[in-house]
This record gives structure tokens, sequence and C-alpha cells, in this order.
């Protein structure tokens, strides 16, 4: 989220409190319903369906890719399935607990970067 760059500190302090609160609201709620209501299903669909639509946008504007951390669910094949743009399922079987977590300690992110780098240079997305 952006602000005016004209606001105060404290004005910045209380914005972030604010947005803070409701992200841990929305994370109580979606843990405590697992995400299965009714209306989930629905936004899913819409999901896959916007993501698919941008894939299709920004195919002739850039090059793309998708990538899935250790811990990524099951749920990734709807948004990317046949649509030709690649998908780095980065593996991390055998490794502890921590190369699972969405956010991971320093050098679990620096190992998640040189597999990174090694595969969209193995897949000619970035250059040497």
């Amino acid at each position: 989220m952006t602000y005016p760059r004209a606001a105060s500190y404290e004005t910045r302090q209380w914005f972030y409190r604010r947005v803070r609160l409701a992200r841990y609201v929305a994370a109580y709620l979606r843990a405590r319903d697992k995400c299965d209501g009714g209306d989930s299903i629905q936004h899913e669909k819409w999901n896959v369906a916007a993501t698919r639509a941008f894939f299709a946008w920004a195919a002739s504007r850039t090059r793309l890719c998708v990538y899935l951390f250790p811990g990524s669910g099951c749920y990734d094949a709807p948004y990317h399935e046949g649509t030709g743009v690649p998908v780095m399922r980065l593996r991390a079987d055998g490794f502890p607990p921590e190369y699972k977590e969405v956010h991971p300690p320093e050098y679990v992110l620096t190992w998640y970067g040189v597999e990174i780098a090694k595969w969209l240079r193995s897949n000619g997305l970035v250059s040497n």
C-alpha cells in the first residue's frame, strides 16, 4: 500500500497498525473457518479465472513464470495448467521443516534464491 509522502510519521504508524490488525483478523477468520465456506469456492474460481486472464494478457508483453515455494498447497494446477507458462516447483524434500515455511529464516531464503536463479537460467528466462 502507498501513502502520500507528505504524511507524518505518526500518520503512517496509525495506518500501519490498522492494516496489520485487519490482516491478523482476516487470517484468524480464514484459519477458524478453514476457508471452506460457501463463498470460498466462488472466490477461488474467480481467482483462477483472473490469474489465467492475466497470463493471457501479459504473455505477449513480458516473460512469465510461476513460482511455487516448497510449502505451497496442491491448488496450483488450475491457475497455470494449459497456459504455457513455465512453472517452478521448488522442492525441499528431505530438508528440515523451516524450508517449507512461508517466511523462512535467512539461510533458507538464500537457498531459495540460488535454486530459483538456476531454474530461471536453465529455462532461458534470464540472461547470464
